[in-house]
């Protein structure tokens, strides 16, 4: 009569010891997470990146950008009103008369302007 090799085993406290103690590394692991070195390096040179471009852009290209909404817009330099930067973007509002404020955004050469009802720039 052949022995059954799956009858009569008993799981012993150390066999318990030794699958929690791997269950507990596994789960280390998982939460801090599995960054190589190289993935380190590039969300550090990202957020490096990130703060040049949001840093204040000069005078000079807040008045080129007037000058650009004014001449596509014919609306007078005079109520473009800087108001900050989007980005390293300058971002400029106009209130007409009625009080309705404009935002235009100047990337490059290029003019945007928000659409508050889709919450997205448009270029002009």
């Amino acid at each position: 009569m052949e022995k059954d090799p799956w009858k009569n085993n008993t799981v012993t406290n150390k066999n318990k010891l030794w699958f929690y103690v791997l269950l507990g590394i596994l789960v280390l692991y998982v939460i801090s997470g599995n960054k190589t070195p190289d993935q380190s390096k590039t969300n550090s040179t990202q957020i490096q990146k990130k703060e040049v471009i949001n840093s204040e852009p000069s005078q000079y290209l807040i008045t080129q950008c007037r000058d650009n909404i004014s001449s596509a817009t014919l609306y007078k330099k005079e109520r473009l009103n800087y108001i900050g930067s989007d980005a390293g973007n300058v971002v400029i509002v106009y209130l007409n008369d009625f009080g309705k404020a404009f935002k235009f955004r100047c990337i490059g050469n290029n003019i945007q302007l928000y659409a508050e009802g889709s919450g997205s720039w448009v270029t002009m």
